[in-house]
């Protein structure tokens, strides 16, 4: 298997359509490229393609991830490409691709090959996957909302999923079901999921030197001035043609704003957005929403800040109480889009002005007519006049653009600055906007945007907005849009620290001391002090933190012991990248004396993170052992449960759901998924997706039991993990 990245050279554009082929690397591994920084903001793509399966060989795979990756090079993409890719590589890759869009940009996944469902569940087929029989499949292939989780947890601007993996199951004979192709995906917030076909369905690979479906992406891809659902329906349109109508390709999206592969004018004759008619007026018609109620309020306040587990948990009280405020979240919430489109409408026509908002946006998103533009003005115009701050922002935006409404900079930078004095998180909104969006930045020279967000951040940072203090600390931190200066990058550091006593903030001057390159204020022993903080306020990530400086001597003494004893402290709080890193120092022997059984333990429990480390001691460790090592791990894992360790009752029910080591049993991972709360938004997400697997009836029995459920008293089982 070949694994391979691309630099993108966006400063001499000829370079790009020869893009260097790069020399050997290791199996399963790409070299990490950055984009250059005319590329506006980091875009990050892992290309896979598996063509060489044993039992059902496809003959398009490996050339269309070949021509996505030159393709997608061209689009300022920093590309990893792995060709017949095994298990092993592929969840590798996936994880450091988690990794860098973590940092911000654009992520973008594409995969051509075998796909499948099973009970729902879509899985991509590695090379090398050994399956006789539907059980199977769990344990050799690789999940969608695995991939879906790392987009989510990443937590960047936008993410996108492009799933060319519908081909006729290849076990299907050997399987009880008879499912065809893949089922249908909820796009996570900020994400965009693409299918070669509908759910459902199988796709073509094609006769010619690409699958049917690809082929038409390749000839949209790179068409100047389109935007990212305009792309895929040319496509859908095009592979509709080439298949006699039997293909129809597929896409769901929950994205925010609008994202280009190339920008710039499109190829057909279209109006200049600054000559945008004015739309003529129209009537619409709207009751008048009751005043919301306090609860109301907070409802409206938490959907403003796009808080999936806080709008949930505020809204379905409500909405059983007939609140026609809770019936409107719940639809705005809902991941299918259809659904969400009615609730939305039906919100707006009863007063909601934020739902009018809402509605607007869906309207101008891909109107039919220049009615639809002027319908969608009106509506933006009546939530605006009932005060919306959304309406403000959305107004502002589209002044800005010029697309569908005369441009007008000036009002448009009123109404930002009047949507930030009603709701200081649109300081962020605003400065984020002049920072990263395309067609806000093309309306401004790069100097003028950079300090237009500039002022609204700082703005926002001064009156305690923490979303503005941290873009400021990082903008200064890397000189990105803002001058670099160290100074003033700590301060707001420090100032974030001061003003939430969320120890994320705390780990942040941590992060600061150890990763700046300014030799002036890096300091390992700062770095120390800071994350020792954190972690006494209950941040376990720090303890990891620490244990990797000391483990490779960065910037403190290497003391192999004192990261053995940090990682033991991380893992034993459920931090699960650092129960895999306590397994490879007993592997190694790194700090301790060498013990595999140690080892095995802790990539047990480490679960998905200790995948890799499993593989590895199979062979190296009898049958019997490792049997017996496994229960130890998931009756360690179900005693912390027990305990009240909400990490461990969502690993719990991931272990439930994914059949690990157990038997499947999406009740149980229910139970646990709803024990172990919202402390995150990917879990969340899981739990709502799961939650729609069940009947109604057993939701309701569970959650009933869930409600009595008390957790046990006495030690902690991590004090009891020794195999």
């Amino acid at each position: 298997m070949r694994s391979r990245a691309y630099p993108v050279l966006m400063l001499v554009p000829l370079a790009l359509w020869g893009a260097p082929q790069g020399g050997a690397v290791e199996p399963g591994r790409g070299v990490q490229v950055q984009a250059t920084e005319s590329a506006g903001e980091p875009r990050i793509a892992l290309v896979i393609g598996n063509s060489g399966y044993q039992d059902a060989p496809l003959k398009n795979p490996v050339n269309d991830a070949r021509a996505v990756r030159d393709a997608l090079a061209r689009c300022g993409f920093a590309v990893t490409e792995l060709e017949n890719a095994s298990r092993s590589q592929m969840r590798e890759a996936i994880r450091s691709f988690g990794a860098r869009i973590a940092e911000g940009g654009v992520g973008l996944f594409y995969f051509a090959g075998h796909g499948m469902q099973v009970k729902g569940r879509n899985f991509l087929i590695p090379v090398g996957a050994d399956i006789a029989h539907e059980d199977e499949v769990a344990g050799e292939a690789v999940e969608v909302d695995a991939i879906l989780a790392k987009m989510d947890t990443a937590k960047n601007r936008l993410n996108i999923l492009v799933l060319d993996a519908c081909r006729n199951n290849p076990f299907g004979r050997s399987f009880r079901s008879t499912q065809q192709g893949l089922a249908q995906v909820d796009a996570p917030t900020g994400t965009f999921v693409a299918f070669a076909t509908a759910p459902g369905r199988t796709a073509a690979d094609g006769s010619g030197a690409h699958g049917i479906y690809t082929a038409a992406l390749l000839n949209q891809l790179q068409a100047p001035g389109q935007k990212l659902e305009d792309v895929f329906k040319r496509t859908r349109a095009e592979v509709l043609k080439a298949s006699s109508q039997q293909q129809t390709p597929w896409e769901n999206s929950s994205i925010i704003g609008d994202f280009y592969f190339v920008p710039g004018a499109p190829a057909a004759p279209a109006p200049t957005h600054p000559t945008a008619a004015i739309p003529p007026p129209i009537s619409i018609q709207a009751d008048r929403a009751p005043d919301p109620t306090p609860e109301e309020r907070d409802l409206l306040a938490a959907m403003h800040e796009k808080g999936l587990e806080r709008v949930l948990k505020l809204a379905k009280p409500l909405a059983a109480k007939g609140s026609v405020y809770g019936r409107f979240a719940i639809g705005y919430m809902e991941s299918d889009q259809p659904t969400r489109n009615r609730a939305i409408a039906e919100a707006a026509k009863t007063g909601i002005p934020m739902a009018m908002v809402e509605h607007g946006r869906f309207l101008l998103e891909h109107p039919l007519s220049p009615a639809e533009v002027a319908e969608a003005r009106a509506w933006l115009d009546r939530a605006l006049a009932l005060g919306e701050p959304d309406a403000m922002y959305t107004l502002g935006i589209e002044l800005v653009s010029g697309k569908h409404f005369p441009r007008d900079l000036e009002r448009a930078e009123r109404l930002f600055a009047q949507a930030a004095q009603a709701n200081v998180g649109y300081y962020y909104g605003v400065g984020c906007l002049y920072w990263n969006d395309e067609e806000c930045r093309a309306a401004y020279t790069k100097e003028e945007a950079d300090a237009k967000g500039l002022a609204f951040l700082r703005r926002g940072a001064e009156i305690g907005d923490l979303g503005s203090m941290s873009m400021l600390s990082g903008a200064y931190q890397s000189g990105h849009h803002a001058p670099k200066d160290s100074r003033r990058a700590l301060r707001w550091h420090l100032e974030a620290a001061d003003h939430d006593p969320n120890p994320y903030w705390t780990a942040n001057v941590g992060r600061f001391y150890r990763d700046v390159d300014d030799p002036t204020f890096q300091s390992g022993k700062d770095a120390i002090r800071w994350f020792t903080k954190a972690s006494e306020r209950g941040d376990a990530a720090a303890l990891g933190e620490m244990a990797k400086m000391y483990r490779e001597g960065h910037l403190v003494p290497k003391d192999l012991p004192k990261a053995v004893l940090l990682y033991r402290k991380a893992a034993d709080k459920g931090q699960m990248e650092n129960q895999r890193d306590l397994g490879e120092m007993y592997e190694k022997g790194l700090g301790v004396p060498r013990d595999l059984a140690q080892a095995y333990f802790w990539y047990m429990v480490a679960g998905d993170f200790g995948s890799d480390g499993r593989e590895r001691l199979d062979g190296l460790l009898p049958g019997a052992e490792r049997t017996r090592i496994g229960a130890q791990a998931l009756a360690w894992r179900k005693a912390r449960a027990a305990d009240g360790s909400p990490e461990d009752q969502f690993e719990l029910g991931e272990i439930y759901k994914n059949g690990l080591g157990v038997s499947a049993d999406l009740a149980q991972a229910y139970f646990w998924y709803v024990l172990a709360g919202d402390k995150h938004h990917g879990w969340t997400w899981e739990r709502e997706h799961t939650a729609k697997l069940l009947p109604a009836s057993e939701r309701a029995r569970i959650e009933a039991q869930a409600r009595r459920w008390k957790p046990t008293t006495g030690k902690k089982a991590g004090s009891r993990a020794k195999p």
